[in-house]
Parts: C-alpha cells; sequence; structure tokens
C-alpha cells in the first residue's frame, strides 16, 4: 500500500510497514500509569523511509490528528478518527542507551535507544536547540525506516 494515499486507521493498520500496525496487547494498569508519568505530544510529521527514498505518510489525514505517547516501558502512536482514538503503533520497548548532551546538552538535546519486543531499534531524539524533537524507527537491517517529527513549543 502506498502509505502517501492513507486516508484511515484501517489502511495504516494493514499498510505492511513494519511499525505501522503492530499492536501489542499493554495492561490497563501499565496504560493509565504510562500515559500519566510518560510524554504525550502531537506529530507534526511522519515520513516513511524506504531503499528508493522517503514519502510522507497520509498526506489526506491532518497530521495534528496523530497524538505520540513515548513512556520507559512502551510507545504509543494514535489517530483521532471522529470520537474514538484508534492505535496505530502500541509497542513494548526497553531503554538500551541514553546519550546526553554529546557536548553541550542545550545545543544537542537528549537521545534515548529502546529495543521494542519485535527485537527492532527505535531513537528518541529530544530537547535539542535548532533541530526539532523527533521519534525514529529502524527496520530490522538497521536502516531509518519511520520518523516522526513531534510538535514544538516555543
Amino acid at each position: 500500500m502506498n502509505l502517501l494515499e492513507a486516508t484511515t486507521a484501517a489502511q495504516l493498520l494493514t499498510s505492511g510497514h513494519p511499525h505501522m500496525g503492530r499492536l501489542q496487547k499493554i495492561s490497563t494498569l501499565k496504560a493509565l500509569v504510562g500515559i500519566v508519568a510518560g510524554t504525550s505530544r502531537k506529530v507534526e510529521a511522519i515520513e516513511s523511509k524506504t531503499v528508493t527514498g522517503s514519502e510522507s505518510v497520509a498526506l489526506n489525514i491532518d497530521v495534528s490528528r496523530f497524538m505520540l505517547t513515548i513512556t520507559k516501558s512502551f510507545v504509543l502512536l494514535t489517530l483521532q478518527e471522529g470520537t474514538e482514538r484508534k492505535p496505530i503503533i502500541q509497542k513494548s520497548w526497553q531503554r538500551t542507551a541514553r546519550s546526553i548532551g554529546k557536548g553541550l546538552t542545550e545545543e544537542f538535546g537528549i537521545e534515548d535507544k529502546y529495543t521494542d519486543a519485535d527485537k527492532l531499534v527505535w531513537e528518541h531524539k529530544y530537547k535539542r536547540q535548532r533541530e526539532a524533537d523527533e521519534l525514529v524507527a529502524f527496520n530490522a537491517s538497521g536502516e531509518e525506516s519511520l520518523v516522526l517529527t513531534l510538535e514544538t513549543f516555543n
């Protein structure tokens, strides 16, 4: 499926992307604690990377309807359709590394690396001075396959 043309959560769930549609059951208590203690932000852009290049995801959907929640134990990407928030990605993960600053924290921010239940790697880059916060997902070959740019607060 061409991710550019997706218009619904159902299309994204069945897209065949290595990250989209991966829904793993998370206990209600873990989800509630995670959502309260974690970081939830609107998404500004979603880009899928392939061998042939990169493309925007769901260009026909208002990107601000996507909400990304990042916690210590799981990642959750939802899409608001009507009154419901439908999960597009819901995966358990564990932080495997943290890099702070690479010189100056104010300049380079923080980078957390996670490995999810499918053994795929993610990088959460945030608190950077010159670049937007983002969550980058890698495929099994270690190549970037999904980049979510997060809402910027000024």
